[in-house]
């Protein structure tokens, strides 16, 4: 990371007016995919994931408190 911080240049960045999100997730909705439920879904999924990882580093952090307190 800090090689590419310094020296790297990231490519293909998404455009800042979104490009063609619009007409890609209309055409999602012409085959059938509800883009809404769609949406709920990923978001339901990213927080859960998120919150698993919060909570494994928490328990983490905690393990390691202890041990040091005990050490």
């Amino acid at each position: 990371l800090l090689a590419f911080a310094q020296h790297g240049r990231p490519d293909n960045t998404l455009p800042d007016d979104g490009s063609d999100a619009e007409t890609t997730i209309a055409e999602y909705a012409r085959q059938g995919i509800d883009d809404a439920a769609l949406a709920a879904e990923l978001q339901q999924q990213g927080a859960q994931s998120f919150a698993k990882s919060w909570n494994d580093l928490v328990a983490c952090i905690a393990s390691k408190s202890g041990t040091l307190q005990t050490g």
